[in-house]
């Protein structure tokens, strides 16, 4: 066999070379320039229990859900901002039988501003868990302070440790604890800085097919005793929007922000087990990975159902106590009412 000369021979190793990095440029300007469509991203983000959503930057990314610890005291209910642009709020009770918020939002359709914040409670974090979110909040119940240090789940973000993301308002009109808040940029920014990348739970991929359960008994009022008159929620439905308008103390629950009445697309009551923990304060605690009995409101029916959370990672899901299939929360938004056993509910 003849040898190739040597002339040859580096000709076609600059060749290959020059191939070589030409599919190495455009691999890189495609990963820079790509923009998905619409539509796949738009179907995803009705998604509500998944918050799939791209990055503001030019390399995509997949940015977590944010979930924000809002109070609902007496005092700083006038202050109350972001709770009517979440997509998934959980309301559950407290110290006391005061409820407080978990508000959820995707990273793109943060609010200009989120807050009053208060601490963290560790069912709270079970249900954040779901999302290995962003957990906001400003310090904690012990029990929940020693888990976001053991565990992994979410990205802690506690105002004692990233205090420079956090600002206090209305210091001249309430008491100190109803001052914390924190606003879309510097969770952004808060985001850039840390470099953190979420890598989302496989159950986010399973999009919700809408479902008209026509068979059930309608319900356009909605009652929730949570033990306390000035924490007594009713909703009413709107057959024209197709969302339940929120009431607390028997007044509309405006969102101070944008002067919204605060609206629900789905409501979800789980009643769960709770047990006191004995402690000064009245803390509690609720068994979130345990099952139970729900009723879910959707398109102003009223759904008989049972829940089910077989461990902290995955989802709690909710099954028509009828037909034992998974009922699909696709109306967004979604609240979900954690009432103690013995606290009582009725719909008409």
């Amino acid at each position: 066999m003849l040898a190739m000369p040597k002339i040859l021979k580096q000709i076609l190793i600059f060749l290959a070379g020059i191939t070589i990095s030409l599919f190495v440029c455009f691999g890189v300007y495609a990963l820079l320039t790509y923009t998905p469509t619409p539509s796949f991203f738009e179907g995803v983000s009705r998604r509500i229990s998944g918050f799939f959503t791209p990055a503001r930057n030019k390399l995509e990314r997949i940015s977590p859900p944010i979930g924000v610890m809002i109070e609902n005291e007496l005092l700083a209910r006038p202050f109350q901002k972001g709770l009517s642009e979440a997509a998934r709020v959980y309301e559950a009770p407290t110290e006391g039988g005061i409820t407080r918020f978990l508000a959820i939002f995707p990273q793109d359709k943060l609010p200009e501003k989120m807050g009053p914040i208060r601490s963290a409670r560790a069912y709270f974090l079970d249900w954040m868990s779901e999302f290995k979110g962003m957990y906001i909040h400003v310090g904690g119940h012990a029990d929940a302070l020693k888990r976001l240090v053991r565990e992994n789940n979410v990205f802690n973000v506690d105002q004692f440790v990233y205090d420079k993301y956090f600002r206090r308002e209305n210091l001249d009109k309430t008491a100190l604890e109803h001052t914390m808040f924190t606003r879309r940029v510097w969770i952004e920014k808060l985001m850039m800085d840390e470099k953190w990348f979420w890598t989302p739970p496989a159950h986010i991929f399973n999009f919700p097919v809408k479902k008209i359960y026509d068979n059930a008994p309608t319900a356009t009022k909605i009652k929730l005793d949570f033990g306390l008159l000035t924490y007594n929620v009713s909703y009413e439905y709107d057959a024209t929007s197709g969302k339940y308008m929120r009431f607390q103390a028997k007044r509309p629950h405006i969102d101070t922000q944008n002067q919204k009445q605060i609206a629900a697309g789905t409501i979800v009551v789980q009643k769960v087990k709770w047990v006191s923990n004995g402690d000064a304060k009245g803390s509690i605690s609720i068994n979130t990975i345990s099952d139970g009995v729900a009723t879910v409101f959707q398109d102003g029916y009223a759904i008989k159902a049972t829940w089910k959370k077989e461990s902290l990672g995955t989802p709690t899901k909710f099954f028509d106590a009828i037909t034992g299939e998974e009922i699909p929360l696709y109306n967004s938004p979604i609240w979900i009412e954690v009432m103690r056993d013995f606290n009582s509910f009725t719909y008409e």
